[in-house]
């Protein structure tokens, strides 16, 4: 099933963006690594993005 950013929109979008790609067994893992990458939510450096 294609992914669809949309699904991951806001706070709890982002959560279930966080919970689905860390577990290889949910259901849409494989679609969005395909997606997203290679994603490690500790390398994001909110002063850097501002």
């Amino acid at each position: 099933m294609p992914v669809s950013r949309r699904a991951f929109c806001g706070v709890w979008g982002y959560a279930e963006f966080l919970k689905s790609i860390a577990d290889p067994m949910h259901q849409q893992h494989d679609d969005i690594v395909e997606w997203a990458g290679k994603f490690d939510p500790e390398e994001f450096d909110a002063a850097r993005t501002n």
